[in-house]
Formats: C-alpha cells, structure tokens, sequence
C-alpha cells in the first residue's frame, strides 16, 4: 500500500503561490485597487476634516473613535449634522451618519430622525446600497434611542416605506428594556422584510 500524501501546510500553500505569478498579479492588482480606493475616500471626505480642524479639532478622519478620544462632540456635532445634508459619495455620508452612533449624539435625537425621513432608501445592488446615507442614520437612531424616544424608534421601524435600513433600527429596539419594545419586535416578527433577523435573534439569545 502506498504512503499516503501528507496535507500541505498553511506555510507551504503561502509558500506556493508567492512563486505563482498569476497569484502575484492578481494580489497586487488588488492591493491597486485598495489604495485607490482609500485615495477617493481621503480626497471625499477631506471637505468635512477641514470643516472640523476649522472648529479646533485636529483629526485625520471623521471616524467616532478619534472624535470620542478628544472629547470633541459638543464642537463636532454641528459640523456633522451640516454636512450629512451635503451631496457627498455613498461611503463619505455613511462614515459621517456612523459618527453619530454614539450616546453624545442624543441631544441631536429630532434633526437625526428628520435626516432619517428624508434619506431615500437605496435601491437593491445599489452604490448606496448597505453603506449609504440611510443605512448610517438608521445605526445612529439605533445607538442613541433612549426611553423617551423609543416609541419614535418604534414609529420608524414599523414603516416599510424605509425599507432595508429598518433591520438596523431593529437594534434600538432589541436593547431596549421598555416594554413596548419588547411588543414591537413581537409584531415585527411577521413583518418579511424583518422576519428573519428577528427570528435569528431566538436562536442566539437575548442581547442587551
């Protein structure tokens, strides 16, 4: 009986298709494809970085982490809310709404929802699709919903007219401890858009 062949390593396998120069250019075509890609976004956004050096806050980008690390909310929030009503790229608007994801966005609560309202939804396979101005909003309200606002939240994610963003207002609502939350979901559950996250939800377990 012959010997059998022992399975290729991790390390081989590396090892393999770095000699492999189809594998090569194919790697560094992505690695092209990757810079200008960050390039674009650098040159996009670069408008609301400048706006918010303009207030005094010294960040290279408009990500919740480096705006949180500095404290820099109460200077940053009107700069933000101006620019989510400007025409930017799918991406640059979607990084911003994520900005406010944040429980120091909370007293921006009504011009959020109002942001929220008139943000189309994009169509299936769109640009905007998943990484756009709505589905952003629909994470902030998620984040920065409270026992006074619920029933907002509520309001919005029984809507179909906002279509796919309402999964991410589903989160809102799964955190909350109030009571209609909890009804909410129960009536959302046979919602098709909606059905089958929320039944994801019972086979993992609450989460709060």
């Amino acid at each position: 009986m012959s010997k059998r062949t022992p399975p290729i390593t991790a390390k081989e396998l590396a090892a393999s298709l770095a000699k492999d120069p189809a594998h090569r250019a194919r790697r560094e075509e992505r690695e092209k494809v990757r810079i200008a890609a960050l390039a674009k976004y650098r040159h996009d956004i670069a408008p609301v970085v400048k706006a918010l050096h303009d207030v005094g806050i010294a960040v290279d980008d408009v990500r919740a982490s480096q705006l949180q690390a500095l404290h820099a909310y109460p200077k940053a929030l009107p700069v933000l809310l101006d620019h989510i009503e400007k025409p930017y790229p799918h991406k640059v608007l979607w990084v911003i709404a994520n900005s406010l994801a944040v429980p120091e966005a909370r007293s921006a609560w009504p011009l959020l929802v109002a942001a929220y309202k008139r943000a189309e939804s994009p169509a299936p396979g769109s640009p905007g699709d998943g990484m756009g101005l709505k589905d952003g909003l629909a994470n902030a309200l998620a984040a920065t919903v409270t026992s006074e606002t619920i029933d907002t939240l509520i309001g919005l994610a029984k809507d179909p007219s906002h279509g796919s963003s309402r999964l991410l207002l589903l989160r809102g609502l799964r955190r909350s401890r109030a009571p209609q939350a909890k009804r909410a979901i129960e009536e959302l559950a046979w919602d098709p858009q909606l059905a089958v996250e929320i039944a994801s939800w019972r086979r993992k377990g609450p989460s709060h």
